[in-house]
This record gives structure tokens, C-alpha cells and sequence, in this order.
């Protein structure tokens, strides 16, 4: 009865072409570096190193938001950070809702964010 309350389902058969995923905990790892000339500041996924089911998720979905307000180096500044991290933040947990995406990367570059899921 509890189940029925919560939401909870049985394990149901999988059928003859269905496949059963168990989506990897995602993990960070901050690559900073310099592409002509300008730094980039990324956070990837790392979670994904290890993960065997990429071809189920061969589409991509980039976000580039341009920046107005910059520092030196193309870089934005912190508010323009203030106002475009929340946005980013907000934008990912909807994109993954329902674990129909996974989070690759967001670059910041060259008065650029580059958001990518997979």
C-alpha cells in the first residue's frame, strides 16, 4: 500500500529491445587552459568517464550565452556571473528532469558560456 502512496513501482520485465540504465553520479573536474590566446575556465562531467550506455544519449544540446558585462580576458564579470549562474543552474536540473539528458560541460570562454548536455 505504501508503495502505491509514494510512487513506488515494481521491476518490471524488460522487453525483448529495451535496456535498463542506471545513470552515473555526476562528478566534477575544473580543466582550466588558454585557446587563442584567451582562458577558458571548464567544469566536465567526469562522471561519464566510465559510463558504457553513451550511445543512448548520442544527441547534444549546447546553450551559448553571450556576455555583456566582462573583466579582462573576455571573462564575465561577478555580475554578470551573479546573474547568468542561477539562470545555468536552473536551466540544467529542468534540461535533466526525468533523467532524459545528461550533463557534459560548461565552458566559460571568450565572453561565452557553453553549456552541454548529452
Amino acid at each position: 500500500m505504501l508503495a502505491k502512496l509514494f510512487g513506488k513501482k515494481k521491476e518490471e520485465e524488460l522487453k525483448e529491445n529495451e535496456v535498463r540504465i542506471v545513470l552515473p553520479e555526476e562528478s566534477y573536474t575544473l580543466v582550466e587552459y588558454k585557446q587563442d590566446e584567451l582562458p577558458c575556465v571548464a567544469t566536465v562531467n567526469s562522471g561519464l568517464l566510465g559510463f558504457e550506455h553513451k550511445p543512448i544519449f548520442r544527441w547534444h544540446l549546447s546553450v551559448i550565452i553571450d556576455f555583456e558585462e566582462l573583466i579582462e580576458n573576455g571573462m564575465p564579470s561577478e555580475e554578470e556571473r551573479a546573474i547568468v549562474d542561477p539562470f545555468c543552474d536552473q536551466l540544467d536540473e529542468e534540461i535533466k528532469a526525468g533523467g532524459n539528458a545528461l550533463f557534459l560541460v560548461r565552458e566559460t570562454w571568450n565572453k561565452t558560456r557553453r553549456l552541454v548536455w548529452m
